[in-house]
């Protein structure tokens, strides 16, 4: 989203420098977090890169725009945090019981299929229930997006 919003500013520079900066800075942490780490280094090293990025990009278009609505965004984040937050507890606790009521479903392909859905789909409701019950003001657009598409109701 940040990124198209400098394009759409006809600003195709901006991105590729923080672009730039996030492989840079992924490389090195990768380099560093590794050895310590192992693969979850990797992972960190990604998280950490990207974030930078999007903090670069935030503070780029701040300073381009003249300010963003900085309380509006963050109440959106922490929204976003809390929803994002419980929907996680909710998919390991869904992950869990499913694998203490069928230890054996991870065997085949359809079994690791479905321990990947439905804790995914169990996430994908509490996020949605939890955003509404914070109010998020995402889930409107979300539904002016929706009923948009051509053959919605």
């Amino acid at each position: 989203v940040l990124t198209r919003a400098f394009y759409a500013m006809q600003d195709t520079w901006t991105p590729v420098v923080w672009a730039v900066v996030a492989v840079v800075a992924n490389i090195g942490l990768m380099l560093v977090l590794i050895g310590p780490m192992d693969v979850e280094g990797l992972a960190l090293a990604i998280s950490i890169s990207a974030t930078l990025e999007v903090v670069g990009l935030l503070v780029a278009l701040r300073v381009r725009l003249g300010g963003l609505d900085g309380r509006a965004l963050l109440a959106s984040v922490a929204r976003s945090g809390i929803a994002t937050g419980v929907a996680s507890l909710a998919m390991y606790g869904a992950f869990l019981g499913l694998s203490a009521a069928m230890p054996g479903l991870g065997g085949n392909i359809v079994g690791r299929l479905l321990t990947l859905l439905i804790p995914a789909g169990v996430g994908a409701v509490v996020y949605l229930v939890v955003a509404a019950v914070l109010r998020a003001p995402e889930l409107a657009t979300l539904r002016r997006i929706a009923d948009r598409r051509p053959g919605a109701a």
